[in-house]
């Protein structure tokens, strides 16, 4: 029988997110990027993070169903909907 060496990256394979994403989760809704979402969301990036104008990524994709159902998921909400909960 011919002996194969084992391969140490199959026994040892890395996790698929190690490291956030190049692109921030705000870039990412907006060129809708759903698997980039998902990474940020499995890094544990806040989805009610604002950014320099306020808005939160569900105001970028309120008109992207797709995305908008994924960051309500996790719990995401517009920047109205915060400020409504601050009161």
């Amino acid at each position: 029988m011919k002996q194969v060496a084992p391969v140490a990256e199959a026994s040892h394979p890395e996790s698929p997110i190690a490291e956030g994403p190049d692109i921030s989760i705000h870039d990412a809704v907006k060129y809708v990027k759903n698997e980039v979402v998902k990474q940020h969301i499995s890094a544990g990036t806040d989805v009610n993070a604002e950014d320099n104008l306020g808005r939160t990524q569900l105001d970028a994709s309120s008109v992207l169903t797709q995305t908008t159902n994924l960051l309500r998921k996790h719990g995401s909400k517009t920047s109205e909907e915060l400020k409504a909960e601050a009161k």
